[in-house]
């Protein structure tokens, strides 16, 4: 099953994901333009580690049939992490349990905004 997070950061936290089962598909993204923009592409086997530094932008995917788990780590916890809209052309800083989606209730939604174009 294809599944995929939306462009994010990790706010004022820096992490690590493991892949523990599959294979990930992740997304660096440029963060220093008003849309953030694709600017690598790589697919993770098993066992790969990524880190992630505080504000950088990436998202993650399955792409494949078989099952994806990863292993997420956040220090400190997570705060203020905005997530990318892309296609709505929106961006949003999120609560800690919203993870990297848009949403879904707005207690979730700490603060919103239009991505506008370049």
């Amino acid at each position: 099953v294809y599944s995929e997070c939306l462009p994010h950061d990790h706010g004022e936290s820096e992490g690590w994901v493991k892949i523990l089962k599959g294979c990930a598909s992740h997304g660096y993204y440029s963060n220093k333009r008003i849309i953030p923009k694709l600017t690598k592409e790589e697919l993770l086997s098993e066992g790969a580690v990524i880190f992630a530094p505080k504000k950088m932008v990436h998202h993650m995917a399955n792409k494949m049939s078989n099952s994806l788990v990863t292993l997420h780590f956040y220090f400190p916890p997570i705060s203020n992490m905005e997530v990318f809209d892309i296609g709505a052309r929106r961006a949003a800083i999120v609560s800690s349990d919203c993870g990297a989606w848009w949403p879904e209730s707005h207690d979730q939604l700490f603060k919103s905004r239009s991505l506008k174009c370049e």
